[in-house]
């Protein structure tokens, strides 16, 4: 694998290939993609802020040609909070984006820390 999402959930998701923010997702292969897919975004309810992690800023030289964008829980617990939330909504909801990885060219294995 070189480019990948990482997904969480707490409950079976059934037809996960049809989920709403997995169709959004299959066509993202790059950090750009990606970050000009969320200035695009439509769908405020799918795509969490995208948080990139910049490697060397981090002194963390050995992963620099490695893509990483983390997201931003505090939406899925901000939009559980509401109590008015439609069980379409939660379901949807349930499947949540951690991150996004995209190794470039590197083919040693690697140890990506996310927050």
């Amino acid at each position: 694998m070189r480019t990948f999402f990482v997904l969480a959930h707490n409950q079976p998701i059934h037809n996960l290939h049809k989920h709403p923010l997995v169709v959004k997702l299959m066509s993202i292969k790059s950090k750009q993609e990606l970050l000009d897919f969320e200035q695009s975004n439509n769908d405020p309810l799918l795509l969490p802020k995208a948080l990139p992690v910049n490697f060397a800023e981090l002194g963390i030289q050995s992963l620099q040609g490695i893509d990483l964008v983390e997201f931003n829980h505090g939406f899925y617990q901000e939009h559980f909070r509401d109590m008015g939330l439609s069980n379409v909504t939660k379901s949807i909801l349930s499947l949540r984006l951690c991150a996004f990885v995209d190794l470039g060219t590197e083919t040693q294995k690697a140890n990506i820390p996310l927050r």
